[in-house]
């Protein structure tokens, strides 16, 4: 229908602009505030403020909370910032289309927000190391009687295995898959997107040697002497668990503005070394030793590239936008002279039929002055296609956030 129009409107020999824009739900705009001032060849027609876009973006995959600020550092609604810090001035001619621009001064705006990771699975076993102790007793003849041993001497020590855990860290990265758009303004053109999160590894190192008591009995046995060890038995027990990350929390949103920061945390408060350390019913120490990754949760965010907008034609349909105004401008100036000039011929006649009986006469008198009210009113001139020099620059790109449990706290 809107086609036809348009098409009836150049049969006529008007030109018609047929727009339409389609902004997806998940758009968020940056603004600035403009002055703005309209004039004619006679004087100032229209003047106000309005508020254009310079930036956009939008949450594809949003936290779970967000709190935002505009560039004057208060908090404000999130889906539309403003970044204005000094109001700019724009001076346009309705006569000419002559246009002025003083540049406004911006800042950056702030999106507060936060959101809940998924838990990290139980530990899983890796591995035990036990710890024995034992009874070495030694024997051997202390005492010959012409060359016949008449006396037998023996001693006894415990032996026990002592371990020295120690700690130590690298790094590792973990990797996940998802999927993310080439355009995701749209959002289409999908593909397949690796992500890796930075994380701290942990593992345990462990050393053991064995360490002696004091010889009881005889004293110490000489050099010769027959050995045996009896009695070993386990009294510590060290175990292994190693930690499972949990899936990561992706966040995904899209930017298409000058300049991007994103600051967070990139990992959490260190995990405890040990999950358990008691002692069983057999009197035998127990210790449980967390290894894998060294913190509670971790972060990571990366800035990928994306396709470029179809922004090009924007220049040309400002042009031709604003030559629309102040050609609507100027159409309604001639429609309102002509009518003016019209109704001044026929004045006589409306009041007549004011003062008429007839009720359809005093509606058609009613609607022209109606009409008359409203040419006489000044037509807008609200500078809707504003466009700054710089504001079809800046760069684009999708903001892939993700954080991950690294085990439990």
């Amino acid at each position: 229908m809107s086609n036809a129009i348009c098409k009836f409107h150049e049969w006529l020999g008007y030109r018609s602009y047929f727009l339409r824009i389609d902004v997806p739900a998940h758009w968020r705009f940056l603004t600035v505030a403009i002055n703005y001032t309209a004039r004619d060849r006679h004087g100032v027609v229209d003047r106000g403020v309005v508020y254009g876009w310079n930036g956009v973006w939008g949450w594809l995959a949003g936290p779970d909370n967000e709190t935002c600020f505009n560039a004057l550092r208060n908090k404000t609604t999130c889906a539309a910032l403003d970044t204005t810090v000094r109001v700019g001035r724009y001076n346009f001619s309705l006569w000419t289309g002559e246009k002025r621009v003083v540049e406004p001064v911006t800042d950056r705006v702030r999106s507060v927000f936060s959101f809940a990771v998924r838990n990290s699975s139980r530990p899983v076993f890796s591995r035990s190391i036990n710890l024995h102790r034992w009874v070495e007793t030694c024997e051997w003849c202390c005492e010959y009687v012409n060359g016949t041993c008449t006396q037998w001497c023996s001693s006894s020590r415990d032996v026990w295995q002592r371990a020295d855990v120690a700690k130590r860290l690298g790094s590792g990265r973990y990797q996940y898959n998802t999927t993310v758009y080439s355009r995701p303004w749209v959002p289409e053109e999908e593909r397949n997107y690796t992500g890796q999160i930075p994380v701290v590894t942990r593992t345990w190192d462990v050393q053991i040697w064995p360490e002696y008591g004091e010889w009881r009995g005889d004293g110490t046995p000489p050099f010769g002497a027959y050995c045996y060890t009896h009695d070993n038995r386990t009294y510590m027990v060290l175990s292994f668990f190693k930690a499972v990350p949990g899936p990561p929390r992706v966040l995904y949103a899209f930017t298409w503005m000058s300049y991007v920061d994103v600051d967070h945390p990139q990992r959490g408060a260190s995990l405890p070394d040990t999950l358990a350390n008691y002692t069983d019913t057999d009197g035998v120490r127990v210790i449980h030793y967390l290894e894998g990754v060294e913190h509670q949760y971790y972060c990571q965010h990366a800035l990928i590239p994306t396709a470029e907008p179809r922004w090009r034609p924007v220049a040309d349909a400002e042009r031709n936008l604003t030559k629309l105004l102040k050609d609507n401008y100027l159409t309604l100036v001639v429609i309102r002279n002509v009518s003016l000039a019209y109704f001044a011929r026929v004045g006589p006649y409306l009041a007549a039929a004011e003062a008429s009986n007839s009720s359809l006469a005093k509606a058609a008198a009613a609607s022209v002055r109606e009409y008359l009210a409203f040419i006489n009113q000044t037509p807008s001139a609200v500078p809707l296609y504003y466009t700054a020099p710089t504001a079809t620059g800046g760069g684009t790109s999708s903001l892939h956030a993700s954080c991950m449990t690294g085990g439990p706290r």
